[in-house]
């Protein structure tokens, strides 16, 4: 029964060590990814706002902090830049309003387009 408790406690700390490397590796590649808005190349920007769009719903602050960012490429010269920025934010901040109109999922939008706002 010890020897059970012992693999379950090593089983566990395997398990948060390997979500810190996780979130590690994620914060290293939004930083990268980061930098890839501001690409002269038109797909690796589309592709860099399309990573965030993935990374967004996981309420990790660095990606948030590059959701504030990529704000900016709704007003990019390029077409395909300025519809993926704000497909971007449609899916991020009004498409859970299109799946459910409850208070709860309002409340949620407004406290995330407020918090763009900042």
């Amino acid at each position: 029964k010890e020897d059970q408790a012992v693999l379950d406690l090593k089983s566990r700390v395997n398990f948060y060590e390997a979500a810190v490397t996780f979130v590690s590796t994620i914060h290293k590649a939004v930083t990268t990814i980061e930098s890839l808005l501001r690409s002269k190349t038109t797909t690796d920007v589309v592709e860099a706002i399309d990573f965030l769009v993935a990374a967004f719903p996981f309420q990790m602050e660095v990606a948030q902090q590059s959701v504030r960012k990529m704000l900016l490429l709704v007003w990019s010269k390029e077409a395909s830049i300025k519809e993926s920025a704000a497909d971007a934010f449609r899916i991020i901040f009004l498409s859970p309003l299109d799946a459910d109109k409850s208070k709860a999922v309002m409340a949620v939008t407004s406290t995330r387009l407020c918090e763009l706002a900042k």
